[in-house]
């Protein structure tokens, strides 16, 4: 059976390629035939056209020629259901990732700027309508089912959407025969827009079964220490800025016989540090994933990078830009952060830090390297098998849906 899967995944960002990978080969080593339903509208595809020279861009564009099937690009719903056609597929699956976002007008009002008010731009795949709320469904020759899995909104003010768009969605929504979301806040935005009439589960990022379904492909600790000359006991740092004193950070870790790695974003290093060792780019996806997984510790920014520490029952900290800021951005809405929620299922909340706000105020050194020493490894495992064995009932419940069709 065919089945196409609508997510971010050509993009430069560690996380989605390897949600996506992860996805892809699940599938497979259940028999499927799966495809990545390349659906890049212009001023998304624009929106990469003057980075796709840039080597880091270039490692993740290869990393999705190499791994990930693809369908012939497509820019509307016109061309999805044609190539839905063309290559016979049998199913859809969409997601994992932000996908479900929905941004309105007055949710991309931002205040106090500059200019005193701004509207901030977005582009297709991030307003609705758009083909990741299956809208492609009613124009289907035959109609196939359709599931959603393990979707987020990253963090839509989903109350500021008009009734009429509303019902809308709701109608999108009703073609799915199965529906899960990554977080509370996801989870609460398709309650309100369906007026309870779906309430779907919570379920894990595909990420979260990455050991299990890509074994393979995955680095071992010999060849990841041997190709970036590291040490046995390192701890990851990463930012977009310089949030802690990466002096002392040093001083402090090597105390611990604990040496800092200066780990890049897709963007590179943006931070100071004056560490001994850095990750240079351009630096693959998946050794991306492997640095992460034996590290002694992660220090960082963004989603992906704390579920593959989660993943690994890596100790981590994590400085969280993710939220719904209020009133000028003195407030963040912490509970709508992707991070919080999952760090909050583990247990793990004084191992994170709201950084979004306006005000927010940085941890000293030893409040960091204190929850990484005390990280409780034992409890993570516990809870990242349970993890795993939802994300299991998930695919199970998945497959179901194309089984019975």
């Amino acid at each position: 059976m065919k089945i196409g899967i609508l997510t971010f995944a050509n993009v430069p960002n560690f996380g989605a390629n390897l949600q996506a990978l992860s996805t892809i080969s699940y599938l497979q080593n259940h028999g499927y035939n799966p495809i990545l339903i390349k659906w890049e509208p212009e001023d998304f595809e624009a929106r990469f056209t003057s980075i796709k020279t840039q080597k880091q861009p270039q490692e993740h564009f290869h990393f999705v020629e190499k791994y990930l099937p693809q369908t012939k690009i497509c820019r509307n719903d016109d061309d999805i259901c044609q190539v839905i056609k063309d290559e016979k597929i049998e199913g859809i699956i969409i997601g994992s990732d932000a996908v479900l976002q929905c941004s309105s007008f007055w949710g991309r009002l931002d205040f106090p700027t500059k200019t005193v008010v701004r509207v901030n731009k977005t582009t297709s795949e991030r307003e609705y309508p758009n083909a990741f709320w299956g809208t492609f469904y009613d124009k289907l020759g035959s109609k196939i089912p359709m599931v959603i899995m393990s979707d987020s909104s990253q963090n839509a003010k989903y109350r500021l959407i008009a009734r009429s768009v509303k019902h809308k969605m709701s109608n999108n929504l009703s073609h799915f025969e199965y529906i899960s979301v990554r977080d509370i806040w996801t989870r609460d935005m398709i309650t309100y827009i369906t007026k309870g009439a779906i309430i779907p589960n919570i379920t894990p990022d595909p990420v979260f079964a990455f050991n299990y379904n890509c074994a393979k492909f995955i680095p071992s600790k010999e060849d990841i220490l041997l190709k970036y000359h590291l040490p046995e006991n390192y701890v990851l740092v990463s930012m977009k800025c310089r949030m802690l004193d990466n002096m002392l950070l040093k001083s402090e870790m090597k105390k611990l016989y604990l040496e800092c790695v200066a780990l890049p974003m897709p963007t590179g290093i943006g931070f100071k540090h004056n560490f001994d060792f850095s990750i240079t780019t351009p630096l693959p996806p998946l050794d991306w994933y492997a640095l992460i997984k034996y590290a002694k510790g992660y220090i960082g920014e963004n989603m992906h990078p704390i579920v593959v520490a989660l993943h690994n029952a890596v100790p981590c900290f994590c400085f969280d830009t993710y939220g719904v800021l209020k009133y000028a951005r003195c407030v963040c809405v912490e509970e709508s952060s992707k991070i919080y929620d999952i760090m909050s299922r583990f247990s793990l909340l004084d191992n994170r830090i709201n950084a979004y706000s306006r005000f927010w105020k940085c941890p000293p050194v030893d409040i960091v390297i204190n929850r990484i020493l005390h990280f409780d490894v034992i409890a993570c495992q516990k809870t990242a098998l349970n993890y795993y064995n939802n994300y299991e009932q998930m695919m199970s419940s998945i497959l179901e849906v194309f089984k019975s069709k």
